[in-house]
């Protein structure tokens, strides 16, 4: 079998596996984004969807952090705060790359946070994204809500 189709198809298995998009809070680098969406029974996970470029070895990861606050109707949810660095083990890459103790790669990885139990109805999601020392360059650091 041709090695690349193999790798697409490897690719397109583990997109299928992330959930159905249900929003995204776009950042192309630290700030602030909002996005609303429909709050169902099924569970939501919380994915950040990145192109960066950082210093760190093979297996490291770049330091992004999110403060996510949920409203319903202007009434406060919850909060809950996230790091790529506590990932849920699982990530979709493009591309990936090492260059001596630079990385560059867009991938979409599970934060190992979850959002609060959410009331049926709008949901409003408000994003604060930051970047940390080994960070250094990002194109996008967006993140994305998928219903399992």
């Amino acid at each position: 079998m041709n090695p690349r189709i193999a790798t697409l198809g490897l690719v397109v298995v583990l997109a299928g596996c992330r959930g159905k998009l249900v929003a995204t809070a776009q950042l192309a680098g630290p700030g602030t984004a909002a996005t609303h969406f429909a709050s169902t029974v099924k569970p939501m996970t919380i994915w950040a969807d990145t192109d960066v470029k950082w210093t760190g070895g093979e297996h490291s990861r770049p330091d992004l952090t999110y403060e996510i606050d949920v409203t319903q109707g202007g009434k406060g949810v919850g909060h809950v705060s996230c790091s790529v660095a506590n990932h849920g083990g699982r990530q979709v890459c493009g591309t990936d790359s090492t260059f001596g103790n630079t990385r560059d790669a867009d991938c979409e990885i599970l934060l190992g946070c979850t959002l609060p139990s959410l009331p049926l109805g709008d949901i409003e999601v408000k994003v604060v994204g930051a970047t940390g020392p080994n960070v250094k360059s990002t194109k996008k650091m967006s993140l994305n809500f998928r219903a399992e």
